[in-house]
């Protein structure tokens, strides 16, 4: 299709497949899984060796089945004769079962553990839906599960979607997809609100862009926007839709289609109905806003929904619901880190550990004094450093944001991190900082 570069023209747009066309086929998503290496970085030493997350611990009969109900609702189903010992042998006494939830940055930090993996030589990061861990003994020996037997968890979680389950044992081992097939909370009014489409930048080079004067508020998942611009999405020739355009129109009206993201735009032109495909396109000034808007919505609303995620454990230990983070507006920066003292003094941050937290604070990364720090300036980004005074130093989320403003792909920036004055007693103060950035 001959396709000239933006191309304006001024009318009301609409896209509805008529009554005849309503049960037309819609291209289903490819969805491409990538093999991917995951590690973790080795722990030299515990960041808060005087800290312990919450565990619960269960005691149980091992030969018969039992379910074990956890403070966050999640559930644990151990199926009966289902633990042996080092040596194979089946336990037929009492078992004791622990059980720890990993959840917030704070967790995440504590724990030292930062999901990452490599490829072509670049860092990447996890997003995570949650990490439990899950151990049984006997006699104070550490037991294991027979072959053939698996504990099934019922995880609640606030993330939907679909994120893959791994196992942790010196590196995580994928053990297949977990899906968020069981909401709860579902009488939640914000849970039901419509997810809004996420904004698409304009194709200058290759759109053919209609200028609509129909209004879109009717829309429920575009009632977020105020400004966006509307382009030809079907598969008619530019110049047919340019001659059909100019003509006087009448009746124009805009509804859903049956494919994800698309319209019809109808119109009576020389008293015949005339119907388009349209998508809906944003300025590059106006991309950026209409993305905040769109992740803000996300963040506020993917809090509220809780979903059991189901999984069949078939190895004890730290386990993991996460998934690939990379989005199309990131960029990679060479960065380096100073932090200021409280006197004013700067220092390079040598051997601290130092984290990046971003996304919804569901993406917990550890970072090197020196390397490509991977971000989207759309969503929230902090950094906190942990001192060995029971300090932090950080950079909450709008002043990176100052950092970074205009910044460009492969650019050298220097973060500053602000020593704190506040002492870290207890995961609590941790959490609290955190949450305040």
């Amino acid at each position: 299709m001959n396709k000239p570069k933006l191309f304006l023209l001024v009318i009301v747009v609409f896209f509805a497949f008529s009554c005849n066309n309503s049960n037309q086929s819609v291209e289903n998503e490819t969805v491409v899984e990538e093999n991917i290496d995951a590690r973790i970085i080795d722990k030299s030493e515990d960041l808060f060796p005087e800290f312990e997350l919450p565990k619960s611990t269960h005691l149980i009969k091992s030969t018969v089945e039992n379910t074990i109900t956890v403070e966050s609702g999640s559930e644990i189903f151990v199926p009966d004769n289902a633990f042996v010992n080092s040596e194979g042998n089946a336990i037929t006494g009492e078992v004791t079962i622990k059980y720890k939830e990993i959840r917030t940055p704070s967790d995440i930090i504590i724990e030292d553990i930062d999901m990452t993996f490599d490829s072509a030589g670049v860092t990447y990061s996890f997003q995570t839906a949650g990490m439990f861990e899950l151990t049984a003994s006997a006699n104070n020996e550490e037991v294991f599960l027979k072959d053939g037997k698996n504990i099934k968890v019922s995880y609640v979680s606030n993330r939907g979607g679909d994120y893959n389950f791994y196992h942790y044992d010196k590196k995580w081992n994928y053990q297949g997809i977990s899906d968020d097939n069981l909401p709860l909370n579902v009488v939640d009014d914000k849970k039901s609100a419509v997810t809004p489409l996420k904004p698409v930048k304009v194709d200058p080079n290759n759109d053919l862009i209609i200028d609509i004067k129909t209004g879109h508020k009717h829309i429920s998942e575009l009632k977020l926007y105020h400004k966006l611009i509307w382009k030809y999405a079907g598969d008619k020739n530019n110049d047919e839709i340019v001659k059909l355009l100019s003509a006087k129109i009448y009746n124009p009206d805009l509804k859903k289609s049956n494919k994800k993201g698309h319209y019809i735009f109808s119109f009576t032109n020389k008293k015949v109905m005339h119907q388009l495909l349209v998508a809906p396109a944003f300025t590059p000034k106006t991309y950026k806003k209409a993305l905040k808007k769109y992740d803000k919505f996300v963040a506020e609303n993917t809090r509220l929904v809780k979903v059991k995620r189901n999984i069949n454990v078939t190895e004890l230990g730290l386990m993991n619901y996460d998934r690939l983070y990379h989005r199309r507006d990131a960029i990679f920066v060479n960065a380096d880190f100073v932090i200021k003292k409280p006197s004013g003094e700067k220092e390079q941050v040598q051997g601290l550990p130092l984290f990046h937290i971003t996304g919804d604070d569901d993406i917990i990364v550890r970072v090197k004094e020196k390397q490509n720090l991977y971000f989207a300036s759309a969503m929230s980004n902090k950094l906190i450093a942990i001192m060995p005074n029971k300090k932090v130093a950080i950079i909450n989320n709008q002043n990176f944001a100052n950092f970074i403003d205009g910044a460009e792909k492969g650019q050298a920036l220097t973060f500053e991190l602000i020593e704190l004055n506040e002492l870290i007693n207890s995961p609590e103060d941790l959490n609290k900082i955190i949450s305040s950035l």
